[in-house]
């Protein structure tokens, strides 16, 4: 093993060494087994070559004795404890039962959970990195003209509540640009759902700049959930998101939630939540993580559910290259590493390590709460982390067009509907049956696949689904998890005990282990 990880290819597996201790993630398994290095050396040779093969090919750097009883081992271990098996998966489909047309008809005629409004496609701000701010190659610009009319949003609420009868709770969020630059359509949307169901709860992402009394008294009345978009302190969140005039914003995001503490506390606890984003900066890098994890400013972040801590996007935009992104993001999360280590080794208390708690508890999640059932014994495969398309999502856009989320919209190619004319129902059985069949030569070899969610937008490229730009993605994406498996496993081999509590806090399974649970 030439470097301290090797990626098997004869088995759906990935080898590493952690403080010179050997290890093997089987995802056939989804275990995580300690092993010897001979194992990790010979055990794609032994799917593949005969016993005297591997002893000849191996037999320059260990005995003949040791070989054979490493080989023992491992048929062994397939044979008793049924891990470490060569298992390929027979094919990628969204139900055990029904075709896709019949599980999308039937999903998408009453079980929709989420519909979200594109309000405006205007902003006051014009952050460097945005999505729309015109770094990023085949994405809109912000357009001052495009803006929803009550008509879109009133067939739009009517259409989401008739095909949402059989969910529970049902959400309705507001999307820009900045959305409270239509507010008054805001206000109408609550009113008229409020008329037709009480029980839908409501969402607005915001830059907060507009929020005043009288904004906040309404919206405060509704108890709607608000997330600010705040990037850290001054020094950081100005290097960056400007006005449309080019001022600095931070002192304008600052009083706004000022103003909410001092007149609305219940709901500055309780109801909001901070967007951020990480950018690139000189400061020292505990710098985001002291601010956000001041108690006094921000009472409501509690773990990684009142907080996020995106990136930039590292493909397709001139900001990162320009700013040279990358290198200062593996520095970054480097030592957020380190303190979430540290913190749960010492069993420290979480709340001093918001920002690392935002990056990496939801994968330490799904390792520590991971099923064992084996791949064998399922009866289908999702295909990753795709949804189905308006089921998770019913994005309208300012002209009545649906698409499956926020992040896929002004992807032409991805609209999957439109309000007066439903969803369009073939062209959604054929995203998924064409990404299904491109993806499944790539997922059925993966030792990522059980802890994978990528989903269309990492495939979607000029109208079409682009596989190599698909696997560059997930290159950058299986070196992401293995750093995940070797946080995790330091943390565990020190401290047995350190992720109990994540036993106290819901399902820790991989996203498409949820999704093959519903038929």
């Amino acid at each position: 093993m030439a470097e301290d990880f090797v990626e098997f290819k004869n088995f759906k597996g990935v080898g590493f060494e952690i403080e010179n201790i050997y290890y093997i993630y089987d995802s056939y398994s989804n275990q995580i087994l300690r092993a010897e290095k001979i194992m990790l050396d010979i055990i794609d040779d032994s799917f593949i070559l005969e016993e005297n093969q591997i002893v000849n090919k191996y037999k320059v750097i260990y005995n003949e004795e040791m070989i054979k009883n490493c080989l023992s081992s491992i048929k062994m271990a397939q044979d008793s404890a049924d891990i470490l098996k060569n298992f390929k998966i027979p094919g990628l489909a969204i139900s055990k039962k029904l075709c896709t047309r019949e599980k999308v008809e039937k999903k998408l005629s009453d079980e929709l959970m989420h519909l979200m409004f594109n309000v405006t496609e205007d902003c006051n701000f014009r952050c460097l990195y945005c999505v729309y701010s015109g770094c990023y190659n085949n994405r809109r610009s912000h357009t001052k003209g495009n803006i929803i009319s009550w008509d879109v949003g009133k067939k739009a609420i009517e259409f989401f509540l008739e095909h949402s009868r059989n969910v529970k709770k049902r959400y309705i969020t507001f999307y820009g640009g900045e959305p409270l630059l239509n507010f008054n359509f805001i206000e109408m949307a609550i009113n008229h759902t409020k008329r037709l169901d009480p029980e839908v709860r409501f969402s607005i992402t915001t830059n907060g700049s507009l929020l005043n009394e009288t904004i906040l008294d309404y919206l405060t009345q509704q108890n709607l959930t608000m997330q600010i978009s705040l990037d850290g302190p001054d020094q950081i969140h100005d290097l960056f998101r400007k006005t449309v005039s080019n001022h600095k914003t931070y002192e304008i995001a600052m009083e706004k939630l000022e103003l909410i503490k001092q007149k609305y506390p219940d709901f500055y606890k309780n109801n909001l939540s901070i967007n951020a984003v990480l950018v690139p900066h000189n400061f020292d890098l505990d710098t985001i993580n002291n601010f956000f994890s001041n108690k006094n400013r921000f009472p409501f972040i509690k773990g990684d559910q009142n907080f996020s801590l995106g990136t930039v996007n590292p493909m397709d935009n001139t900001f990162v290259k320009e700013y040279d992104y990358n290198p200062f993001l593996w520095k970054f999360r480097r030592r957020m590493a380190e303190l979430y280590k540290q913190y749960h080794l010492k069993s420290l208390d979480l709340a001093g390590i918001e920002a690392p708690v935002a990056i990496f508890h939801k994968y330490m999640k799904y390792l520590a709460i991971r099923s064992n059932k084996r791949l064998s014994e399922y009866d289908f495969y999702w295909p990753t982390g795709i949804c189905i398309p308006g089921m998770r999502s019913m994005f309208v856009a300012w002209n009545g067009d649906i698409y499956p989320c926020e992040k896929l919209y002004d992807y032409e190619d991805m609209c999957i509907g439109h309000i007066d004319k439903g969803f369009f129902i073939d062209k959604i059985v054929e995203y998924i049956d064409e990404y299904a069949e491109l993806t499944l030569p790539y997922c059925r070899d993966c030792w990522n696949y059980r802890l994978c969610g990528y989903c269309f937008l990492t495939s979607r490229f000029n109208n079409s689904f682009d596989m190599k730009r698909r696997m560059e993605y997930c290159a950058a994406l299986r070196k992401t998890m293995l750093e995940h498996l070797k946080m995790y496993i330091t943390i565990h081999e020190k401290n047995e005990k350190a992720f109990d509590y994540l036993k106290e806090d819901g399902d820790g399974k991989a996203i498409f282990v949820d999704q093959m649970l519903d038929d």
